[in-house]
């Protein structure tokens, strides 16, 4: 399970294998099961709108309105 900023707030998707788009914790689960092919649970947090700050908003509380939609 984890984060996905291309999906709309409480947007849930399932997906088997694939790449990491960049996404830390994904590259790390690969590193450590040594396969790209498992289940992902995809949960939408939504997009800040600047690259600059997605690593804020990933690691910040959602806010209220997001926080219910998850």
């Amino acid at each position: 399970m984890h984060d996905e900023l291309d999906f709309a707030a409480g947007i849930v998707k399932l997906k088997i294998g694939g790449g990491t788009g960049g996404h830390n914790g994904l590259n790390d689960i690969i590193k450590c099961i040594g396969t790209k092919d498992f289940n992902r649970l995809r949960i939408g947090i939504d997009h800040p709108g600047c690259a600059s700050r997605v690593s804020n908003w990933v690691t910040s509380k959602p806010n209220i309105s997001d926080r219910d939609l998850i």
